[in-house]
């Protein structure tokens, strides 16, 4: 195969990733638009100004419209191109479930750690108090509706269908030009697809991770399971400093801890495991990623893919294909000038 020919091929993976990408932008950001003018110019009292309604309307939109929509031109496009069927990926993992275990605990406990250190570099230089909006949602210990709403998307919806569009579906059709190149590309664009920048970081390797599972398991619902386990972690303290509230703020320490277990007992009870199960994952977590590059390196060595030219190379045709070009720059300017705290 020439030269021409194979730039000619790697451009039609990076467009055809890139087009799912600049729908799923475009889509969510018309449609943010138009619920904002739609929350302005209602009237008080309207549905579109019950935060638990709009909220739970974008994201059961997102996770079961939108994204099946990009999977089904996925499957009719590339997909149907590189026979890559969505059947294949539901398999039993081939791994045991000790290393699947260990791979949970370095995916979850490096991608938490880098995440909370860019952060605090993030804090250094931008000062804001700009919030999620899930407080919102949440306006009681009793408000089960709020807490439902969030819970649904975050913790079920998210690892399901993110999973099946970026490991099953933009992973796969990048892994013919190499499983690290795949690894590096995907992660990044699942970064920059969160478009914030205070998860970028933490996205991007959890991300990189995440692909990596899905080589060595060969199976989609080990990916399905991490990210499932570390959107209920944060799930979990989000919703309980909600719930705990300003007791959180004191300086003085047995005072914070006294209120919690009295005022709040079941939920500081909640609170405090997933920290706890956090901090073991971040400990955990860098301690295993070190001992398995130094004794077990060469299990990390992965497919060069099709196309044997020089990354460099490799890598300048891919982000010349036009759409990818406009993805990145728009994912980029997105993240950031966009933080949630």
């Amino acid at each position: 195969m020439n030269n021409k020919a194979i730039n000619k091929q790697i451009r039609k993976i990076s467009n055809s990733n890139s087009l799912l990408l600049l729908i799923f932008l475009a889509v969510t950001t018309v449609g943010s638009y138009l619920l904002k003018t739609l929350i302005v110019k209602s009237k008080y009292g309207s549905i579109w100004q019950n935060p638990k309604f709009t909220y739970a309307l974008t994201y059961f939109a997102v996770y079961l419209i939108l994204i099946p929509l990009l999977l089904l031109i996925f499957s009719k496009t590339a997909g149907k191109r590189e026979n890559l069927t969505y059947k294949s990926i539901f398999r039993k993992s081939e791994r045991s479930f000790g290393w699947c275990f260990k791979w949970v605990a370095i995916t979850i406990g490096v991608s938490q750690l880098l995440g909370i250190i860019s952060n605090l570099i993030i804090g250094v230089f931008v000062q804001d108090s700009q919030s999620s909006g899930i407080d919102s949602l949440i306006t009681s210990e009793n408000d089960i509706l709020g807490m439902v709403m969030y819970f649904i998307p975050t913790a079920l919806m998210a690892p399901f269908f993110e999973e099946l569009f970026f490991r099953a579906s933009l992973f796969r059709n990048t892994e013919a030009m190499g499983q690290w190149f795949a690894v590096i590309v995907t992660g990044l664009s699942f970064g920059l697809w969160h478009t914030n920048n205070s998860q970028f970081v933490m996205a991007t390797f959890c991300g990189m991770f995440l692909c990596i599972i899905y080589i060595k398991t060969n199976s989609i619902w080990v990916c399905m399971v991490t990210h499932l386990i570390n959107n209920l972690l944060s799930f979990l303290i989000v919703l309980s400093k909600i719930f705990i509230g300003d007791i959180l703020n004191s300086q003085d320490s047995e005072f914070v801890i006294h209120a919690m277990f009295t005022k709040h007992t079941a939920i500081s009870i909640i609170y405090c495991l997933a920290i706890l199960i956090t901090l073991i994952f971040i400990v955990a977590g860098p301690i295993l990623l070190i001992v398995q590059l130094i004794r077990k390196r060469k299990n990390l060595s992965l497919d060069k893919g099709r196309f044997q030219i020089g990354t460099l190379r490799k890598t300048a045709v891919y982000f010349s294909a036009p759409l990818t070009i406009a993805a990145f720059i728009l994912m980029i300017l997105l993240t950031v000038v966009t933080r949630i705290s």
